[in-house]
């Protein structure tokens, strides 16, 4: 007989545990590395962001259906839609960050 590898309830509970714990890698990355802030509040987000889109998907699947078109086409549109959201989101933000915060390739290439 085939079984799962991960269930739902063990995979809900990575999710919950991921939400409780980037919040608090993040409160310890910007009190190590102060200029890099704004990151580690990107990096607080993730988590409970993953949590809550994990939910979505969860009552949009057990509304239509696991192997239907439709939540299918739910599902890939509202992914990509955040997805490119995200990326336009973040690219503004890093071109408003200060430069001396960016990381600088050319200083991390030396030994």
């Amino acid at each position: 007989m085939l079984h799962e590898l991960i269930g739902l309830a063990e995979f809900t509970k990575l999710c919950v545990v991921v939400a409780v714990a980037t919040p608090i890698v993040a409160l310890v990355w910007a009190v190590a590395r102060p200029p890099h802030r704004h990151k580690a509040v990107l990096l607080a987000l993730l988590g409970p962001a993953n949590l809550a889109l994990w939910a979505l998907y969860n009552r949009i699947t057990n509304r239509f259906g696991l192997d239907t078109v439709r939540n299918l086409a739910i599902n890939v549109g509202l992914f990509v839609t955040l997805g490119v959201l995200g990326g336009i989101g973040y690219g503004l933000l890093e071109s408003r960050w200060p430069k001396d915060t960016r990381p600088d390739e050319s200083r991390e290439a030396e030994p």
